[in-house]
């Protein structure tokens, strides 16, 4: 019995870690912690009512994804990466999804979406095994769209 559910999680989570395949550049709000839109930048500065906070840029980790949205019970299941139609010639939704890339300590954990600023936990680093080595890594990692093979 243990055995079987041992291997349940590889049956139902087949996929690996986010590839950060496609990446693209992002004006970020860090006091409002979010990505800003043209419309919502003003000289730099984020334009949302009573920030005014100078914008920093990130990364953020872009996945294409296109379902069947025939919404047949059945009729078909397709996804794919570009546009188009499903078997039953329905165009394809677009349930595309961005998330932020991350520098996260390999040592300490710490994590932040710009390299510079990640806050390394001092008490773990004092442990000469403990690394100071930054990754980068998907927000969203493993879950909805986000993943590798």
């Amino acid at each position: 019995m243990r055995i079987l559910l041992a291997a349940v999680p590889l049956v139902l989570f087949p996929y690996g870690p986010c590839d950060l395949k496609k990446l693209e550049p992002a004006p970020w709000c860090e006091k409002c912690d979010k990505v800003r839109e043209k419309a919502e930048i003003k000289e730099g500065r984020c334009a949302v009512e009573g920030c005014d906070t100078k914008l920093k840029k990130i990364e953020l980790c872009v996945r294409a994804l296109f379902v069947c949205a025939c919404g047949g019970d059945g009729c078909c299941r397709v996804e794919q990466e570009k546009p188009g139609k499903c078997r039953c010639g329905v165009p394809l939704a677009d349930k595309s999804d961005r998330a932020r890339v991350l520098w996260v300590c390999e040592g300490c954990e710490a994590k932040h979406p710009v390299k510079d600023e990640v806050k390394h936990d001092a008490e773990k680093h004092k442990d000469p095994a403990v690394k100071n080595t930054l990754k980068k890594t998907c927000e969203k990692s493993g879950r909805g769209v986000h993943f590798g093979k």
